[in-house]
């Protein structure tokens, strides 16, 4: 028997039927014309001015019920909705000629459907504004059904890839794109008012410039030579001032060939400015101008809530150096800092864990990111930033060791890049050569050598000065958004994998194709029959057989558990892929020197499938001359090496892969000393052939480990070096539950003695919930004289700092959530007598309330997604 069709398939077939019974009835359910005399809300907002009128409205139907010989329905354009009320008496009939649909065809009409309406503008007996048909067509057959109205779209991935969707269901989201189109309309109304020409700057570059980011780089066929997408249009602009130009802007299109997450796309845009005879003091009051115009003329308000941070842009913005913003939040001194170790030193004891700067201007620099940034919530102007991460910025006359150059913070955020260009050829070229020198020696970002545009230079440009806010971040500063996709309708993604429901309806044969029409899944010569492949209970045992390195053996079981969800991810199968990992490495323990070719042999005797066979050979291609021509192939390509990076990098964070972030796995896999033996050609090749972003990848590895039953403590397979085969291995004593944790925030303006009260109070209070029995996590320490002592506890303890106002905050958002929480107020310290307290508490409303600390218990992540923005107390 044939397996019945999917109920989409099934409801699609029904809608195209129904476009069948329409052209049967002469009705074309595409018509190329539209009439629409009034938007939606007009007539609800102004019902005076409508009622009794006879109008015609288009639109989106949303929602449909028939009561006999009435149908209701709501339709909905851009402004909002309006409900059609019909009565079968008085609806016009079907008719071919006037391309009319009457009552007793109006079950041929969806929810979905784009549909035009004439009638009379009335109230029904509920008081509701409506449009009393008389005339009905359609304009538009949906023959998909709109997701559900109540559950909408919970899968963020999905939301992404069909935001189209989102909005449909949700017509209130469309604000936030409507509103940055009008911050965009009011920048350059902004500019023009100040005398600047929008003048075009090439997107498609033979050099890429202006910053420092690894660009995507394109074939030009007609010129046969490699150009880049612009990472930056400043060189450019440059050039318009040596022209003769005065005062120049453009708002394109930036690429950077970089990490993809919440807060970062490959593509976004940039307002970029040149004014000359001018520095970078005059873009300080050009950037607050401008930021309050957009604020007068887009939403009349000045007031804003930025990450959670109430800013108020209207009063005058402070002016900070760098250094003295490090001084004063974080509490270093660099002018006393003298040498490179020094600068180091700082670093460690911050926690910083990359790859140490190269210099001291550099180390301040990531001082202030991790230490300073949080604590700018008002906006002010931090300027004098170090030469080293300003390669084109002019030097301060007072100190070479800064540049002419400030960022605009607000909520805790950068919200404006800015400097004093640098227009001594000369100097400039040797800032050139050195950025030159950084990348022969492997640095990927560093700035690429342009002797047209050192050419330029040289006929002389005026001093001049540059200015660059990102058009995503002012939308969402000014949207209140916390991520930039929430203001990227279409954020780059990898293309989805085929699912069976495209196969059912469209056909494999059209399904999978590349842009060139190729399938791009699998190649077609390589079988896909995964018949003979043992379970997974026979698969360990057989590993079990062949393995006995231990390290070796993990190593096995990752790959084969990542592999396993990917292969969900590529719509694949999970068993073939599950079996691939675990047996890539099946004859290394025994016969490393045969490697591959031992395996290889086993596996065409054992019957095994070709896909897995081709995929095992390709992922040691430097010793079998097979590259990877399959989906599977570059998977294991690219996880193989990856695993044993991240395995590597897990044993700096105590054995742990769940806090792991994407951007100091990238700072990892970039520097070549960490981890030497992984071969990070083979996890890029196997990234290229799948199509996949590194970031994405990588957070599905997190993800994959991090639920790996192996790495809750049993066993540490450390070794000096992943890939070497020699472990070590150490038992670890206890069963911490690093699922939960204890959080203790603390008013940051409080004295110590009340500091360390508030924390012995609150401890106090969440030890007392927890269940006595799970409170320690097992046996006691024991030193080599046979002391004995208990564990600390079942549960981390970590104690942050924050502002009042951001305690009252968190403890608004802790009401809706299952964490246990006990807010520590300051009447619990100073008021003796618990009767006393409650006698003081009753006269006041939440918003008197003085809070010393907030304790919090319960899970990690949900606490950390909660109190992640806050400093470590030190």
């Amino acid at each position: 028997m044939d397996n019945p069709r999917s109920t989409l398939a099934q409801i699609r077939q029904e809608r195209l039927d129904k476009v069948e019974k329409l052209k049967q009835l002469g009705i074309n359910s595409y018509p190329s014309k539209a009439k629409r005399d009034v938007h939606l809300k007009d007539i609800v907002s102004d019902y005076d001015s409508y009622d009794g009128k006879t109008l015609t409205v288009a639109g989106r139907l949303v929602s449909k019920r028939e009561h006999g010989a009435l149908f209701f329905g709501h339709i909905q354009d851009q402004t909002g909705q309006l409900q059609l009320y019909i009565k079968g008496e008085e609806l016009l009939e079907t008719s071919k000629e006037k391309q009319t649909i009457g009552f007793s065809d109006l079950n041929l009409i969806d929810v979905g459907d784009i549909v035009q309406a004439t009638g009379v503008v009335t109230k029904t007996n509920s008081g509701e504004v409506s449009l009393l048909v008389k005339e009905f067509k359609i304009l538009t057959k949906a023959i998909r059904p709109l997701p559900d109205k109540h559950q909408g779209i919970k899968d963020k991935e999905t939301l992404f890839r069909q935001r189209y969707l989102d909005m449909i269901m949700h017509p209130e989201k469309m604000k936030k794109f409507e509103i940055a189109a009008k911050i965009l309309f009011n920048i350059r109304a902004f500019m023009d008012s100040k005398g600047f020409l929008e003048i075009k700057t090439p997107i498609i570059q033979p050099v890429y410039g202006g910053s420092s980011a690894k660009p995507f780089m394109t074939t030009v066929n007609a010129l046969g030579e490699d150009f880049y997408l612009a990472i930056a249009h400043e060189l450019y602009l440059k050039r318009l001032i040596v022209a003769g130009f005065e005062n120049v802007f453009n708002i394109v299109g930036y690429f950077r060939n970089e990490g993809i997450d919440r807060t970062h796309n490959p593509e976004f845009n940039i307002l970029e400015t040149m004014s000359a005879y001018e520095n970078y003091e005059f873009n300080m009051d050009l950037t607050e101008e401008m930021y309050k115009y957009i604020a007068k003329n887009v939403f009349d308000k000045y007031n804003f809530k930025i990450k959670g941070q109430e800013v108020d842009l209207q009063k005058p913005w402070a002016k900070i150096t760098m250094l003295d913003a490090v001084k004063k939040y974080a509490n270093y001194d660099f002018d006393q800092v003298k040498s490179l170790d020094e600068a180091h030193k700082i670093l460690d004891e911050i926690g910083y864990q990359e790859e140490k700067p190269k210099s001291i201007g550099e180390s301040m620099f990531k001082v202030f990111e991790a230490k300073v940034e949080e604590h700018l919530i008002e906006p002010v102007f931090i300027y004098g930033h170090p030469v080293e991460i300003s390669p084109l910025a002019k030097r301060m006359e007072g100190d070479k060791r800064f540049v002419e150059r400030f960022e605009v913070f607000m909520g805790g955020m950068e919200a404006g890049d800015n400097w004093t260009e640098l227009n001594d050829p000369v100097e400039l070229f040797e800032r050139f050569k050195e950025q030159h020198n950084r990348k022969l020696g492997g640095d990927e970002e560093a700035h690429p050598m342009d002797i047209e545009f050192i050419e330029a230079m040289e006929y002389g440009m005026p001093p001049t000065t540059g200015l660059g806010p990102g058009i995503e971040r002012l939308a969402m500063m000014f949207t209140e958004s916390e991520y930039i996709d929430d203001v990227i309708f279409f954020p780059m993604m990898r293309r989805s994998p085929v699912t069976k429901i495209q196969k059912e309806i469209y056909g494999e044969e059209y399904v999978g194709l590349n842009v060139q029409g190729k399938k791009e899944t699998n190649d077609p010569k390589i079988s896909q029959d995964t018949k003979g492949l043992p379970n997974k209970g026979d698969a360990l045992k057989i590993l079990e057989k062949y393995v006995k390195d231990e390290y070796q053996f993990l190593h096995a079981k990752m790959v084969g558990a990542a592999l396993e969800d990917l292969a969900e991810k590529y719509n694949e199968d999970k068993n073939l892929w599950y079996i691939t990992g675990l047996f890539h490495d099946l004859d290394f323990d025994k016969h490393p020197d045969e490697h591959p070719n031992t395996e290889l042999e086993w596996f065409k005797e054992w019957g095994y499938p070709e896909a897995m066979i081709h995929a095992v050979a390709a992922h040691a291609y430097k010793l079998t001359d097979v590259m990877p021509k399959t989906v599977l192939a570059n998977a294991i390509l690219a996880v193989d090496e990856f695993a044993g990076l991240l395995y590597a990098y897990s044993k700096m964070k105590d054995g742990r892969f769940d806090d792991m972030k994407v951007k100091s796995i990238r700072k990892k896999f970039k520097d070549k000393g960490f981890a030497r033996k992984i071969d990070r050609e083979d996890v890029q090749l196997g990234i290229d052939g799948l199509g996949i972003d590194f970031g994405e990848l990588a957070e599905s590895l997190i993800k994959t480990f991090s639920n790996m039953k192996e790495f809750s403590g049993e066993k540490d397979y450390t070794q000096e070096n992943v890939g070497n085969k020699e472990p070590a291995v150490t038992a670890k004593s206890g069963n911490q539950d690093m699922s939960k944790k204890i959080v203790i925030v603390v008013n940051e303006d409080l004295e110590n003695w009340k500091v360390l009260n508030t924390v012995g109070h609150i401890s106090a209070y969440l030890g007392n919930q927890i269940d006595k029995e799970n409170f320690h996590s097992g046996r006691p320490y024991k030193t080599k004289t046979g002391e004995s002592f208990d564990r600390s506890g079942q549960y981390p303890i970590v104690v942050l700092k924050t502002g009042g106002k951001a305690l009252k905050k968190l403890n608004s958002e802790l009401i809706n959530t299952n964490l246990i929480k006990y807010p520590f107020l300051a009447e619990h310290l100073e008021v003796k007598k618990d009767e006393d307290i409650d006698k003081v508490l009753r006269d006041k409303n939440s918003d008197e309330l003085e809070y010393y600390g907030i304790g919090i218990w319960g899970d990690r992540d949900k606490i950390d997604e909660l109190t992640s923005k806050y400093s470590l107390w030190k």
